[in-house]
This record gives structure tokens, sequence and C-alpha cells, in this order.
């Protein structure tokens, strides 16, 4: 059986994009191996297949009219029984360039794009790569992966807590407000709103390395945090994280002799419904309390109680009343 150059260069163009079938492909290795000049040929067309792929920037190219137009100048070519070598070789280049095009646009641009978005309520979900995240409220996450880098790269806008999927060949990138942290194989979270100077990261397990294009930063280790402010430029760590950090996450709260300013603060980034104090000498009311997956009524009435407080309660607030702090 013969075969002409245009049915060969279409299975070789199918192989190469990994659409070729089982009984295709038992044809096209039976013609490579019937001399060296068809392995010469095929591998012509595989190295310039792979040399396409590494090109990043490229212009949009119609696949399909070209093959359409190949084929065409083929038969014709075919038809006058007169097929150049620069001809073989001019089709080949098209063919491939167009082939190799074709597969950077669907395997090699930047894969698996996700956007996460929590608005109203916490959210817990997992990233393409298997990482697991977990969203407070008014938060976003984009994710995708960039497979000329070998990169996973996020962006954050709020808080979220991320564990981290192991992959030691796919390095993982977060950037928050021009800000970066690169993953060590770790569990943290991190907290970036917008309208805040700072932007935390607590690192729960692990190492992270949180820095900036012009400044190293900090390399923070299992249950340190880093603090960078905004208007000073400036990067701070703290080596003992507040028992509050993941609060929103796990519903826990920790207070050991805290002020009721700090405990009305804490629970206010949690609840929707939120504590207010109607006398300033409450402020520094002290208290030592555990919740944990409390409703934000109980919470009120046991800080009340505790404290010998009244309440006041609206459908967006509650309010804690008294003239000070019970002896």
């Amino acid at each position: 059986m013969t075969f002409d150059y245009n049915d060969i260069d279409t299975l070789i163009g199918k192989a190469l994009s990994g659409e070729i079938s089982a009984e295709e492909k038992t044809v096209l290795d039976h013609w490579v191996e019937l001399s060296a000049e068809n392995r010469k040929h095929y591998e012509h067309f595989k190295t310039v297949f792979e040399k396409s792929l590494e090109l990043k920037h490229h212009e949009v190219f119609d696949t399909d009219a070209a093959w359409i137009q190949l084929k065409q100048k083929i038969q014709k070519k075919n038809q006058a029984k007169v097929i150049s070598l620069s001809w073989r070789i001019a089709a080949s280049v098209a063919v491939v360039l167009a082939i190799g095009i074709f597969a950077y646009q669907k395997f090699l641009t930047p894969q698996d794009k996700t956007i996460v978005v929590a608005q109203t309520a916490t959210k817990e979900n997992s990233l393409p790569d298997g990482t697991a995240v977990f969203l407070n409220k008014n938060t976003e996450v984009n994710y995708h992966y960039d497979p000329i880098k070998r990169m996973r790269k996020t962006r954050l806008k709020g808080e979220a807590y991320f564990k981290i999927a192991e992959k030691r060949d796919q390095q993982f990138l977060l950037e928050v407000n021009g800000l970066l942290i690169k993953d060590i194989g770790t569990s943290f979270n991190v907290k970036a709103y917008p309208e805040s100077d700072t932007v935390e990261v607590y690192v729960e397990s692990g190492e992270v390395i949180f820095y900036t294009p012009l400044d190293s930063g900090l390399r923070l280790k299992e249950h340190e945090t880093g603090i960078y402010t905004k208007t000073t430029g400036k990067f701070t760590k703290l080596t003992e994280a507040s028992e509050n950090t993941l609060a929103y996450k796990t519903q826990i709260f920790v207070f050991d002799n805290t002020q009721l300013s700090e405990v009305v603060e804490s629970i206010n980034e949690v609840y929707d419904i939120k504590l207010k104090l109607d006398n300033p000498a409450l402020e520094n009311c002290r208290i030592t309390v555990t919740f944990r997956h409390e409703t934000i009524e109980m919470i009120a009435e046991v800080i009340a109680e505790t404290l010998s407080l009244t309440l006041e309660k609206t459908e967006h607030e509650i309010t804690l009343k008294g003239n000070g702090c019970a002896k």
C-alpha cells in the first residue's frame, strides 16, 4: 500500500496533536519503519512541532483554514506530479506550526482558571491543584496554572486560609496588593482587605516567604505572623500569634483576661450581627471565656451575665449596657 505526502502529513499532524486513532497510528508506525527517509521526515515534523510549543507569544492562527489551504496546494502539486523538496519542507513547517500553535492554545496557555467568591458568608472550597481554601466573608480568590513556568498563581482580595497541595515540580505563589507569598509546603492564613492598612500572614504549619519585588521581606515559620504596613512599607514579625486568628474558620474564640473592647472587635469580624458597647467605661473590662460554635446571641448573653451587663437587641446589633465592670 502506498501513501502520498498529504496522507502521511495528516497522520503525523494527528499524532503530534494527540488526535490520532489506534488504526491510524498503526499505519503511521508502519510507514515510519519502512525507510530511513520516512523516519527522517517524521522526526523533522516532530522537531518543528516541539519547538513551536516553546513559543510564549504568538499570533492568533486559524488552524482549520491553514489545513484546508495546505491540502489544496498539496493536491495541486500532486496533480502536477511534481513535489519539490523545498515545497515539502515549507508545507511541513506550515502544518507543524499550525499544530503547534493549536496545541499551545489548547494545552499550554494558563489552564484551570478558577474564581472562588464568598460574599455574605464564609465558604470552603478546593482549587484545581487540590489546595484546600477557606474564604472569609467579602473575599475573592483567583487561581490559574501556568504550564510554561510550572507555576500555580493565586490572587487574593479579603481573607482566606490555604492548605497547599504539595507538588514538588509546581511552585505556589500568592499575590495580595502587590505583595508576594511563596509557599514552602504549608498551611497559612492571609488577611488582606483593600481598606485595611495592613496585610497579615499567619503560618499554621510549614514555612512561607512574605516579600515584595523590591524587599526580601520575611521568612515565616510555624505559628509566626508577618505584618506588612502599607503606609510605611515595613514588615514586622510576631512570634506569638493570637489564638483567634482562625476564629472565622473554626468558630472557636479563646479569651484569657482579655479587654472587652478586644473581645468585641474579634467577634464582630466573624458575625453579621454586631456587638456594641454603649459606655466607654466598659472597654477596659476584662473577661476569661471560651466560645465554641456559639450563636452571637449566646455569646452576648454569656458576656452580659459574666460582667453583670444588660442587653438591648435590634435586627443587626446587640448593645451591651452597663456603668462599669462588676467587682
